[in-house]
């Protein structure tokens, strides 16, 4: 399914701009990393040990970001939105 979302939306945008002039360079960047990963072999990519590696990591961010936050010298909001984007990468790294 998630290979074939992929494939249609890179069809849909070459189709709607078929000599790139009027794709703009982030659009490109975009459709070629879509091509990319649609060509990888998903095992390749992301096996027990890259996402046990990767999970450590967020964890590592984590930490940081609730010690940063024990000093009042930034705004917690911030501090907050940097660890619901962990939250959310940990759960996508669930799916996988």
């Amino acid at each position: 399914m998630k290979q074939g979302l992929r494939d249609h939306v890179i069809q849909f945008v070459k189709n709607k701009y078929e000599d790139n002039a009027y794709m703009d360079v982030r659009t490109q960047k975009m459709i070629k990393h879509w091509t990319t990963k649609s060509t990888e072999n998903n095992e390749e990519w992301m096996n027990e040990k890259t996402k046990a590696n990767f999970l450590e990591i967020l964890e590592l961010q984590r930490d940081y970001l609730l010690e940063l936050n024990k000093k009042s010298e930034i705004d917690e909001e911030l501090i907050r939105t940097q660890l619901y984007q962990i939250d959310l990468e940990e759960e996508r790294l669930k799916i996988i």
